[in-house]
Parts: structure tokens; C-alpha cells; sequence
């Protein structure tokens, strides 16, 4: 499985938990909620909205929690093998959720 998220290197599923891992640690109440679901044969395509509060020290995220709550959407483009995730595209707000959470200000 190869999964690919804009400004971080390609991974793959140990990886990918490690990293989840790391998010889970900066945001331990993060929750997601697919709205849409396609499916065409070995392709699907989810669109989500997800959201969490920078709580937790030492995960994805440098510096300091801030305790601020966020919320970022975004879809996934998903390519199955013998009903199995091979490949999935990432495609996400991270300006919104970095901002929603403090951790760069706002545009303008």
C-alpha cells in the first residue's frame, strides 16, 4: 500500500500508522465523518470533514499545544487490489486545520 499526502514523503502502511500515531498524539479527540462515497469498480473516491483539538505535546505537530479547536476537509482517492486499499491520494485543507489550531495565523 503506497499512500500519498502532499509535503510529507510517500508511505507506506507502517508508516502511514506511525504517522496517525503522531497525529492522534497532537489532536487525541480528532474524529472524521465521510459525507461522500463513490465507487467505480477498483476506484473510490471519499470526501470528509474532519475535526480535533491541539491538546498534545510531542506528536505531529512542533511546539506547544494551544488548545484551540479545528476542523479541515478534503477527499481521498482510493485504488483497491483483491479488496484491499494499493494505492490512496490525500487531498486535504491543511492551511485551514494549521490555522483553526493556532499553529500559523490566519491570511489577511
Amino acid at each position: 500500500m503506497r499512500y500519498h499526502l502532499a509535503g510529507f514523503p510517500d508511505m507506506d502502511r507502517a508508516s502511514l500508522k506511525q504517522f496517525m500515531a503522531g497525529f492522534h498524539q497532537s489532536f487525541p479527540d480528532f474524529s472524521v465523518t465521510f459525507e461522500e462515497d463513490i465507487v467505480e469498480g477498483e476506484r473510490s473516491a471519499h470526501r470528509w470533514i474532519c475535526t480535533g483539538t491541539f491538546t498534545g505535546a510531542g506528536g505531529l505537530l512542533p511546539g506547544d499545544p494551544t488548545g484551540k479547536p479545528t476542523t479541515a476537509t478534503g477527499t481521498h482517492m482510493v485504488h483497491w487490489r483483491d479488496g484491499r486499499p494499493a494505492e490512496i491520494w490525500h487531498f486535504g485543507d491543511w492551511l485551514s486545520w494549521l490555522q483553526g489550531a493556532g499553529v500559523i495565523p490566519a491570511l489577511g
